[in-house]
């Protein structure tokens, strides 16, 4: 299968977690769709992604928190998943940071597999895959100064 339909299919799996359709399982909106296409489509001879940096901007109430969440999911834990990955979700302020540490959490704790193979660190707003020793952590504008990372 290629890697946009292995990505789409990933997201398909994953449940609704909030609102009117909380428990019914996730089905990308056209634009939504249409995004991870571009990215995941485009691979080179020996199947790599050629799309590295991708930007979704839409108003809010959109689905990009649920989306990106989900795509973040699916490089540490679905099919994109490689040994020793990161994953890091961008935010410009900690609110936003939250809301994706949230989702995600909220993702992992409603498929048990998931969350029989993770370890949360609430404090720290990361995820770390127990199998592939990959993680995915929350950041925001400010962490790079606050936590002396080298991004």
């Amino acid at each position: 299968m290629p890697p946009a339909e292995q990505v789409l299919a990933f997201l398909r799996s994953l449940p609704i977690v909030s609102g009117l359709k909380a428990g019914e399982t996730m089905e990308p909106l056209d634009f939504q769709e249409q995004f991870v296409r571009g990215i995941y489509s485009d691979v080179d001879d020996l199947g790599r992604r050629r799309v590295r940096l991708a930007a979704l901007s839409v108003a809010r109430g959109n689905g990009k928190s649920a989306i990106l969440a989900g795509l973040s999911l699916a490089h540490l834990l679905g099919p994109m998943t490689e040994p020793y990955g990161e994953c890091y979700a961008a935010a410009l302020d900690r609110e936003q940071a939250g809301v994706l540490y949230r989702m995600a959490r909220a993702y992992i704790e409603a498929v048990p597999w998931m969350a029989a193979r993770v370890n949360i660190k609430d404090w720290h707003k990361e995820i770390i895959d127990e199998e592939s020793q990959s993680i995915w952590r929350a950041l925001t504008s400010d962490a790079r100064k606050a936590h002396g990372l080298t991004l």
